[in-house]
């Protein structure tokens, strides 16, 4: 199995971007997390990493994907082009639908 190791200071740096881009303080994510506002600190510098139901907290909080968020995509929303995607297929199997309908229409 490989291992995977997380990047402490790109999780900070991503963690302070989207509190950012989200318009909280330091304080006022602490606040929703039930922390002091240090330890928001120490995350974002890299000198701490969350426990996994912090790390959910966050995600929720800030609307992230954890593969962001953990290094693993540079995409904060990985998942957001999903529905076009889907769109996508199912005209794909429309089409399909259709040219198999015609190939029974003329094999009788």
């Amino acid at each position: 199995m490989a291992k995977i190791v997380i990047d402490t200071e790109k999780f900070g740096e991503r963690l302070r971007k989207m509190r950012e881009i989200r318009g909280y303080t330091r304080e006022a994510l602490a606040e929703l997390l039930d922390v002091h506002w240090t330890y928001v600190e120490k995350l974002e510098k890299g000198k701490r990493y969350p426990s996994f139901a912090m790390l959910v907290k966050l995600l929720t909080i800030l609307e992230v994907s954890a593969d962001y968020l953990l290094g693993l995509t540079d995409n904060p929303q990985p998942y957001s082009d999903l529905p076009e995607m889907v769109k996508k297929e199912l005209e794909e199997c429309e089409q399909l639908e259709e040219k198999l309908k015609k190939i029974k229409e003329i094999l009788g």
